[in-house]
């Protein structure tokens, strides 16, 4: 999962482009509000939507300022829901780079299992990148890990 904070100036940018891209029905945004004002603090993506295999991956962006509150655990929560109870899928798929140890801490707290770890995914800032990739099935999705 790439678990991201950001500015909430960027993410109205990176949600047109989103938009934009997911035209073609391979994707699917969903917002995060913040229920008080109904401001967006993030968004939360399926992409790769396949539904033969009944899967997609799955990422996370939010507000900075909501990065360490339990908002982040319940757009989770609220995206698997639907995930699983409403488009009836069932394998999501998620990753994050190994040196990345805030979403690799949140993998391990919500119960997403390490599949495996991909080498070389990217070269990022001249250093070369390897991914933790999670699965996570519908019948090991423990549903209460608020």
């Amino acid at each position: 999962m790439y678990y991201y904070e950001i500015c909430i100036n960027e993410l109205e940018t990176i949600y047109q482009k989103r938009i934009r891209t997911s035209k073609a029905g391979e994707n699917l945004d969903l917002l995060i509000r913040k229920r008080s004002n109904q401001k967006v603090v993030g968004t939360c993506t399926f992409k790769r939507i396949d539904p033969k295999k009944m899967s997609a991956e799955f990422g996370i962006m939010i507000d900075h300022k909501f990065g360490e509150t339990k908002s982040v655990l319940e757009a989770i929560y609220l995206c698997f829901e639907y995930f699983y109870n409403t488009l009836q899928l069932s394998l999501i798929e998620t990753a994050a780079f190994t040196t990345n140890h805030r979403s690799r801490e949140l993998m391990k707290h919500i119960g997403i299992p390490l599949h495996s770890i991909k080498r070389n995914v990217m070269v990022l800032e001249g250093e070369s990148k390897d991914d933790a990739c999670y699965v996570i099935k519908v019948d090991q999705w423990p549903k209460f890990f608020l």
